[in-house]
């Protein structure tokens, strides 16, 4: 079980990143700037929400990246003992 947990993210974390969190914040622009959602909390930046989620977007992928490698560390950690279980 332990195997499965740490290599089932491998396909399957980049694909809930691209098309599933990019792709769905992507979508919501349109509808966060007509709306003009959370206008009033960032009234106090002099910015909007709808730049706010534009520079996360052109972000997201290079702070996905250091999160995915980091899954990495901590698989080899725990799958690179030769199967012996720690205990408690």
């Amino acid at each position: 079980m332990t195997y499965l947990r740490y290599t089932a993210f491998i396909p399957l974390y980049p694909i809930g990143v691209g098309p599933g969190e990019m792709w769905t914040m992507y979508q919501a622009l349109p509808f966060v700037k007509e709306r003009g959602l959370y206008s009033g909390f960032f009234a106090k930046f002099s910015m909007s929400y709808h730049s706010f989620l534009v520079g996360v977007l052109l972000c997201y992928p290079l702070l996905w990246l250091k999160l995915y490698l980091h899954v990495f560390k901590q698989r080899k950690s725990k799958l690179g003992k030769g199967g012996r279980k720690k205990r408690a």
